[in-house]
């Protein structure tokens, strides 16, 4: 493995850092966008059905319902219609998001996180060759220190060898001129002295020999150790950037769990809006059909089934709340509104609607954080903490309870 390696395995995983984070900017941006549209769409469809549920108010005469019922009623079919393609849009965005972030985790990440832990090991690897090849180095350089300081040892012997053959021989040479027959004598010493000589040049040799074997491996075994060294910074760098994959493969995840979460609420969302705007177009298909002849409580049941898919949603439950209320207090003497039943509410669908609606704003009231909650039963007599009795921060989580039990608190 060499040094690109390395670098490439570390851009690449900043490239991805990147991505993953241009995506979440953009699909926020996007879906917040989204978001913003269908909560408008949503509320003014709501909106259009209050206000048809206002033209049905008192005793109703289907052979001369109000003047505005008809364009009323066209105009709730198109503001469903339209929240139906906002929805659709919100649920086109988090789908594709979601299949990005994915593609995301699965094919480049993980894929990455795979390569990176592969590198790790020949990194490892070959870290582990490296100091097996670096303690033989040190183990062969120590035995050429050894070689060496040994033929250094054998040439000094070889001076002094030398020396005191050459001593001796000129102790004679002086004896010589007493006595001739002693240069017989000296005639065995040059033969000393020369073959003392030869050994002296040997073991020169073998110095230099050895000094040099020592030099080359004293230079292997520096060379092995700085690439060892160079390959420990690299794996130790790489082990730093596999950590952060690690961190951002975990981030990822996170968040494809996340965004499944969210394309279920979506997908609630979106079926919520396509029941509403299936409910609404088939009553104004009914109702065009009939000349708009249609009985109070049949257009009653169009708004009233609105209401129970408004119910469903956190958005839109104060206003379907509110609409049930106004229905309900503006019936006809013949009860038509009350009057109203189904095959799966056989009570009554208003009745149904009105324990559903009041069971609701129990459960926002016991969901509201421990903070004298007779604040928000009556805003009027002392503003809205910003704070729990314990001193912590309302979490944006307590702030929709507190806005939605808000809403409701004054329809029942």
């Amino acid at each position: 493995m060499s040094l690109q390696d390395v670098t490439k395995s570390s851009t690449k995983l900043r490239e991805l850092q990147d991505e993953f984070t241009s995506m979440k900017t953009t699909n926020a941006s996007a879906h917040a966008a989204a978001q913003t549209s269908l909560a408008r769409k949503n509320n003014s469809a709501m909106a259009g059905m209050a206000d048809l549920a206002v033209l049905l108010d008192g005793e109703f005469d289907p052979a001369h319902p109000p003047d505005g019922l008809a364009p009323a009623l066209k105009r709730a079919e198109g503001l469903w219609a339209d929240a139906k393609d906002a929805a659709l849009d919100c649920w086109n965005i988090t789908s594709s998001y979601s299949i990005k972030v994915a593609q995301l985790h699965d094919s480049k990440i993980a894929a990455w996180h795979s390569e990176a832990q592969e590198l790790k090991g020949h990194l490892q690897s070959k870290l582990d060759t490296l100091k097996g090849a670096l303690a033989t180095q040190r183990n062969t350089l120590e035995d050429l220190l050894e070689a060496a300081e040994g033929a250094a040892q054998a040439l000094k012997t070889m001076d002094r060898k030398l020396y005191e053959a050459q001593h001796k021989y000129d102790e004679a040479d002086m004896w010589t001129l007493l006595w001739p027959p002693a240069r017989l004598y000296l005639e065995g010493l040059k033969l000393l002295i020369e073959a003392t000589t030869n050994d002296q040049e040997g073991a020169r040799r073998g110095v230099a020999t050895a000094q040099a074997a020592l030099r080359q491996a004293q230079t292997r075994a520096a060379d092995a150790e700085a690439l060892a060294l160079d390959t420990a910074r690299r794996a130790a760098a790489h082990a730093g950037v596999l950590r952060k994959g690690r961190e951002l493969l975990a981030a990822c995840a996170g968040l494809v769990g996340g965004v499944e979460a969210a394309q279920r609420e979506v997908g609630a969302l979106k079926n919520e809006c396509v029941r509403a705007q299936e409910v609404v177009g088939r009553c104004a298909t009914r109702a065009e059909g009939a000349g708009y002849a249609l009985t109070k409580g049949e257009y009653g049941e169009a708004i009233l089934r609105v209401c129970e898919v408004g119910l469903e949603s956190i958005s839109l439950r104060p206003a379907a709340v509110s609409i049930c209320k106004h229905l309900a207090a503006h019936d006809d003497g013949a009860g038509s509104i009350r009057g109203i039943r189904t095959e799966q509410h056989k009570e009554g669908l208003l009745a149904y609607l009105e324990a559903q609606g009041a069971a609701v704003t129990g459960n926002l009231l016991a969901n509201l954080p421990p903070m004298m909650w007779m604040a928000a039963a009556a805003p009027h007599l002392d503003p809205l903490p910003l704070a729990t009795e314990d001193g912590m921060p309302l979490t944006e989580e307590h702030k929709t309870d507190i806005m939605n039990f808000l809403h409701s608190i004054a329809l029942f």
